[in-house]
């Protein structure tokens, strides 16, 4: 019935159904990888294809969080080290989705949530509407603003437009927030995000995007034919390393867009704006490297390293959430980082940036919790560790091997 953790839904489409049903119903996501069970007709030829398969979501209450260990009680008990995989692999060995997740509805109202998921390895490359969004494919008359925040879009490949996320129809706006987009890729527009259409609002607060490639717009391409009904805001954000083989290696703004870029880090000569779009960058525009800590391929790290220049750089007015991509809190000093990660960091020699596992626990739990950590699996290592900022609370499933030892500290460094 999916009213508790002992009696889950096996598959993730079924619980998107009841929720849709059932008015305002929250679906809680526990770690693992799902794949799409559910063919919808998206080329409308008739025909229900195996790549077809897709999350599809056709109501506009729907709210999806991931990242749960099963047993957890509040919303809070999550943790982005524990992920929520939805992938366009379809498990047979020779077939992904041309779109990881569908939304699909006349009107979708500002309320919908997918927050806590890792996004990855769509590949939109069918015919008609088969050829974009293959992350996820915004396909509806009227979007007021879906939530899209605390996500990883991950090596989603569309032949025409929006590798991770296309949002194209009247009024298809965007609120995305501590998202990261690594590795996108789009055959023309938008190798990350494509949104077009008449009446749009989109803003992309506090989100790292990297490695993203298109022919235009290597991470984002906002494109109308309706002078100045397209506006975006962009703040705390890094574009950094995307790549546009014609026009506009991070952004590429046509047909006039209107756009608000300020506290964000772009590579020089990024943006490139076409006709009569509109462009300001007057408060806190950087073009330096934020120095991730890496940016090898399949090794990439979109974390800031120390001395990164994103550090302390952002606008707390603009904060989206109390928390960054990985649970971290958000204001540590006295102004927020720039891009989904926070920098946070231990001083004790020459030790930095200590964090505690949250599948790390500890024997003795402090009376601290200014974050927390969710502890509810078996730990059988001898492990000593050490975090400045969290709380620990254990778990209704967690367990010590006799021989284990255990050692935290909870508001204070110890270095050995």
């Amino acid at each position: 019935t999916g009213t508790s953790w002992d009696d889950a839904f096996i598959e993730l489409q079924s619980a998107i159904d009841l929720s849709c049903s059932c008015s305002n119903e929250d679906v809680w996501v526990a770690g693992g990888t799902y794949r799409p069970t559910n063919a919808v007709d998206i080329d409308r030829d008739n025909m229900l294809e195996l790549r077809e398969k897709t999350f599809s979501i056709d109501d506009h209450s729907v709210k999806l969080y991931g990242g749960f260990y099963r047993g957890a009680e509040r919303i809070e008990q999550r943790s982005q080290y524990n992920q929520t995989i939805l992938t366009g692999d379809l498990g047979n060995g020779s077939d992904t989705a041309y779109h990881v997740v569908h939304i699909s509805k006349m009107t979708i109202d500002e309320g919908m949530v997918i927050d806590g998921f890792t996004i990855r390895d769509g590949r939109a490359n069918g015919i008609s509407g088969n050829q974009e969004g293959a992350g996820i494919l915004l396909n509806a008359l009227s979007i007021d603003k879906p939530i899209i925040r605390n996500n990883r879009f991950i090596n989603n490949h569309a032949s025409v437009s929006g590798g991770a996320i296309s949002g194209s129809a009247q009024g298809a706006s965007l609120s995305l927030s501590n998202c990261m987009f690594l590795s996108n890729f789009a055959g023309a527009s938008g190798g990350a995000i494509y949104n077009s259409g008449q009446s749009v609002n989109s803003e992309i607060l506090s989100c790292s995007f990297h490695n993203n490639r298109a022919s235009n717009g290597g991470a984002y391409h906002g494109s109308n034919a309706f002078p100045s009904d397209i506006s975006l805001s962009i703040d705390n954000s890094i574009f950094w390393g995307n790549v546009a083989t014609d026009q506009g290696n991070e952004l590429w703004l046509d047909g006039g867009d209107n756009a608000t870029v300020h506290h964000s880090i772009f590579s020089l000569d990024g943006i490139f704006t076409n006709g009569s779009s509109d462009m300001d960058t007057s408060v806190m525009f950087l073009h330096q490297d934020p120095m991730f800590i890496s940016t090898a391929v399949g090794s990439e790290d979109l974390r800031l390293q120390a001395g990164s220049p994103a550090i302390n750089s952002g606008l707390n007015q603009a904060i989206a959430s109390t928390t960054d991509l990985d649970g971290k809190t958000r204001l540590i000093d006295d102004a927020v980082d720039m891009g989904a990660y926070e920098y946070a960091f231990a001083t004790c020699g020459n030790v930095q940036n200590v964090f505690l596992h949250p599948s790390v626990f500890a024997q003795d739990v402090s009376s601290r919790t200014d974050e927390l950590i969710y502890a509810s699996s078996r730990m059988s290592n001898t492990l000593t560790a050490f975090d400045a900022y969290r709380g620990v609370e254990l778990g209704p499933n967690f367990q010590i091997d006799q021989s284990t030892i255990f050692n935290v500290e909870v508001g204070n460094l110890i270095c050995d």
